[in-house]
């Protein structure tokens, strides 16, 4: 594991991993759109970390889609955001 995950252990009878996040507002338009696709793309300039209690940096796995990130070379600063399945 690495600094942005941690791992609970309870008793060595079963563990939890939590994922350690950073944060966009999908309702800010220059942090997540839509494209004339219907794509989603983020722009990671406006990540944020947790300023707000509802924010919270950790996650369990069943809460979070896995995604990877293309950079849009038409939009510099943007990335498409693509589901995959694990």
């Amino acid at each position: 594991f690495d600094r942005k995950n941690i791992k609970l252990c309870f008793c060595r009878k079963f563990s939890v991993v939590l994922f350690k996040c950073e944060w966009l507002n999908s309702t800010k338009e220059k942090e997540v759109k839509k494209d004339r696709f219907g794509r989603t793309l983020v722009n990671f300039s406006q990540v944020h970390s947790g300023d707000k209690i509802e924010d919270e940096p950790f996650v369990f796995a069943n809460q979070v889609d896995q995604v990877f990130y293309k950079k849009d070379h038409t939009n510099p600063g943007w990335s498409f955001v693509t589901k995959v399945t694990p």
